[in-house]
């Protein structure tokens, strides 16, 4: 993916995933609910079609997270700019980099930056472990069989406007 540097690439990248995404999701869509489609055809596709779901959803939302951390990182944004997640973001990065330090070197680490480096721009490797968050579903999308209907409502369970 080519770096995002401007707004306009950024929503430009968006929208590409989306439409993509969408196309693929409404042809499996109509093959659910064409009429005269063999129900154990249609009982398969709408099973693969909730595998498909899942993947797309967690690709868009990896695709994206890492489409904006790249235009945060390219606008050299400090980070005292930026909200507490990003800094959540770098302090776990910096953990992540010598997890093998004793607790008071990596301790000696965090205060370091957080004293010196917050006027630093924002340097962070990309959307790594990003996406877990995301992909939480409700105890109750798990207990009943899914049909299209179930799904949209499920979208309206998670929060998810």
């Amino acid at each position: 993916m080519a770096p995002v540097r401007t707004a306009e690439d950024l929503t430009a990248t968006l929208d590409r995933q989306l439409k993509n995404r969408t196309r693929e999701l409404n042809a499996l869509r109509g093959l659910i609910t064409r009429r005269g489609t063999a129900t154990p055809l249609r009982e398969g596709a709408m099973r693969g079609g909730v595998t498909v779901l899942y993947g797309h959803w967690q690709g868009l939302v990896k695709a994206s997270a890492a489409a904006y951390l790249d235009y945060v990182r390219v606008r050299n944004v400090p980070y005292d700019a930026l909200t507490t997640n990003f800094r959540v973001l770098a302090i776990r990065d910096i953990l992540k980099r010598n997890p093998q330090r004793p607790p008071e070197e990596q301790a000696q680490v965090l205060v370091e930056f957080l004293q010196g480096s917050l006027g630093e721009p924002y340097d962070l490797p990309g959307a790594e472990g990003i996406t877990a968050a995301n992909l939480k579903l409700p105890s109750s999308a798990c207990d009943r069989p899914y049909t299209w209907t179930r799904l949209r409502n499920l979208r309206g369970e998670n929060g998810v406007a």
